[in-house]
């Protein structure tokens, strides 16, 4: 008996060690048996990596490592070396010996891309950042990995659509989608932010109320287009307030209404507009005449002219049509046609009353527009309408609609304007929306800490937003900030025709002192000068 187990222990001592599972970055896997000395090292190795203490990992990876070819330990090994010198050769050998061991090891494809984006090779980056997705669908880095190139090379959209993907791995999940939306805040990235909500409000409509507060800041911080994007999520998502949410219903919040009617308008949908306006309970000469704000005139004739012509006495849409077919050069404008009522003056939506005012008083005079404003006065104007607000305050400049209709955040426009340059009203925080709080500081207060600060909040938008623009451009100025290459070619790009715009421009020029850039802002704030501070402010 003796005799026959000495042979089997032999046997069993030269037998190879059996396999064990294990977990690899949340995976159980299988695979040859660790000895628990490497496995401390190991350990080691990641713990003062986690502290910063990256020559101590280093040595205690080389430990682990021994003679051993382990691609998890070799990855690590590369990823300390490109965190010491991006450049490091040592470090590209190391990621090549974890892929020799195991070619589709994601942790080592990742690695190795995150190096190539250290020493600037985003190219390459890229292509193993997408192996790695590759490898590993379900594993998060190498897309957030890629969603920081997409970033980087402008391809904003297809980045979202990534994050956008994680999220939907937990798609039933509220709390995913509200990360999501944290991580958008937190990254500058409101489209990203309008997306994640909308998910939220299909999720759960109750909160629908909450939502539309979301939307209302989003337009205040000069985000219109995640604004609309996201308004009209929460108008075309079912459920409202009886679905047991406290606060308003979206559709009854006017500005949020609007927006959402405004997102299909961009888009040239006017089916959509129309269903849109018709939830919310908007009148669909409401819906033209932000098509006709737009600029889109046969859009807004489309919408208007059956209006008109299931009800002739429908004023709104009456105005649209004509101020609509005078753009589209279709025929001649005929004020009669829109006499006064016999019965007495009328109240028509601001939005179709305003356009035609502009017109009436170019094609006959600011007189003849006023009187006709005693037959047919506005509506309400909303507080942070971005689309109306500026036709109104132009307006106001001219002469034709008097102070006391418009709201607060006009009245701190043509202050502007009125002036020249200096703000006129008091602003106080959370009196109005974020831009106009910080267009007026910036004109009154450049230099507080609360002006510096909601600037930098509110510094993203400044690429399409007039007014928060134009407020870092005055902040530049108060400083005494030497001005970047191609500043006012930008500045002017936002809105080429804003007044507002322009002035600021003239001033950026004048700190140039070149004259070859003073002369056209001079020429361009002359032609859109309407105010007698403005004139001045021209010809200094």
């Amino acid at each position: 008996m003796l005799r026959g187990v000495v042979p089997l222990l032999g046997l069993a001592a030269c037998a190879p060690r059996p396999d064990v599972t294990r977990i690899m970055n949340e995976h159980v896997v299988a695979g040859p048996f660790i000895e628990p000395e490497r496995y401390a090292a190991f350990l080691r190795g990641a713990l003062a990596e986690e502290e910063g203490h990256l020559p101590q990992a280093l040595r205690a990876y080389a430990e682990a490592a021994s003679d051993a070819r382990d691609p998890l330990v070799e990855s690590r090994i590369g990823n300390v070396l490109c965190q010491m010198d991006p450049k490091d050769p040592r470090a590209q050998n190391a990621f090549t010996r974890a892929l020799s061991t195991d070619p589709t090891f994601e942790s080592a494809i990742e690695a190795r891309a995150r190096c190539a984006h250290r020493r600037g090779d985003d190219r390459a980056a890229w292509e193993d950042a997408s192996q790695a997705s590759t490898a590993d669908p379900l594993a998060i880095s190498p897309e957030i990995l890629l969603s920081e190139l997409e970033a980087v090379q402008t391809r904003e959209e297809a980045s979202r659509d990534r994050l956008v993907a994680l999220s939907l791995l937990h798609g039933a999940s509220t709390t995913a989608w509200e990360s999501l939306a944290a991580w958008g805040s937190a990254h500058h990235d409101p489209m990203l932010v309008a997306r994640a909500l909308a998910a939220v409000a299909r999720l759960a409509p109750s909160r629908k109320g909450e939502l539309a507060d979301r939307v209302l800041k989003l337009a205040g911080d000069g985000e219109l287009f995640a604004a609309r994007t996201l308004a009209a999520a929460l108008i075309d998502s079912p459920g409202d307030r009886s679905s047991g949410g406290e606060g308003r219903a979206p559709a009854s919040i006017p500005l949020v209404a609007r927006l959402a009617v405004d997102e299909a308008l961009m888009r040239h949908d006017g089916p959509e507009a129309r269903l849109r306006a018709t939830r919310a309970h908007l009148g669909l000469d409401i819906a033209a005449a932000r098509a006709l704000l737009m600029g889109d005139a046969t859009l807004a004739q489309e919408l208007a002219e059956p209006v008109v012509l299931a009800d002739p006495y429908a004023t709104g849409a009456r105005m649209v049509l004509a101020t609509a077919t005078s753009r589209l050069g279709a025929g001649d404008l005929s004020v009669r046609a829109l006499d006064a009522p016999r019965s007495g003056a009328t109240s028509v939506v601001v939005e179709a009353l305003l356009p035609f005012l502009q017109l009436v008083e170019r094609v006959s005079s600011a007189d003849v527009a006023c009187r006709m404003l005693e037959t047919w006065f506005p509506s309400a104007l909303l507080e942070g309408d971005a689309l109306v607000t500026p036709l109104a305050v132009e307006l106001a400049a001219r002469g034709v609609l008097p102070d006391s209709v418009l709201p607060r955040d006009a009245r701190v426009e043509l202050a502007s304007r009125r002036s020249g340059v200096q703000s006129s009203t008091q602003v106080l925080p959370g009196s109005m929306d974020a831009r106009h709080v910080l267009f007026a500081w910036a004109l009154d207060r450049p230099l507080e800490r609360a002006t510096l600060e909601l600037a930098q909040r509110l510094a993203p938008a400044a690429s399409h937003d007039p007014l928060i623009a134009v407020a870092i451009a005055r902040l530049s100025l108060a400083e005494g900030r030497a001005l970047s290459q191609g500043t006012l070619d930008r500045l002017l790009a936002v809105d080429p025709a804003d007044p507002i715009v322009a002035s600021a421009v003239l001033d950026l020029a004048k700190r140039t002192g070149d004259a070859r850039t003073i002369a056209p802002a001079r020429a361009r704030l002359t032609a859109l000068a309407r105010t007698p501070g403005e004139r001045a402010h021209a010809s200094e």
